[in-house]
């Protein structure tokens, strides 16, 4: 008579599965030699796997926070900077147009009439 008590198994990689019983645990393992399946072999439960901690979680979420406070403020500092550069290529392009123009219009700065007082 077949025993219909589970038997648990293991795939290599692939996780656990169950089987009907020992015997055709044995079987399924015979056929399919490429997987680690013996029936000696036991089995970790949940509460052996390896997983992370709240704390290992927590420190990891506080690297990655001050790396991103860091690098954020130094792409707001560099943005100012481009601001301010662009701000004062325009003011001294509006300045130069003027000043060509009225070279144009008046002649060279030395010949004008310029009260220093």
């Amino acid at each position: 008579m077949i025993s219909l008590k589970p038997v648990r198994g293991v795939f290599r990689g692939l996780g656990t599965f169950e089987c009907i019983s020992l015997k055709y645990l044995t079987d399924f393992c015979l056929l399919f030699k490429n997987f680690n399946c013996h029936p000696d072999r036991r089995i970790k439960t949940f509460s052996n796997k390896s997983a992370f901690t709240l704390a290992e979680v927590l420190i990891t979420l506080v690297v990655i926070g001050v790396i991103a406070a860091i690098t954020i403020s130094l792409m707001i500092v560099n943005y100012q900077k481009y601001v301010y550069y662009t701000k004062f290529m325009k003011a001294y392009t509006t300045l130069n147009s003027a000043v060509q123009k009225s070279i144009a219009d008046n002649g060279p700065i030395n010949t004008w009439n310029i009260n220093k007082s």
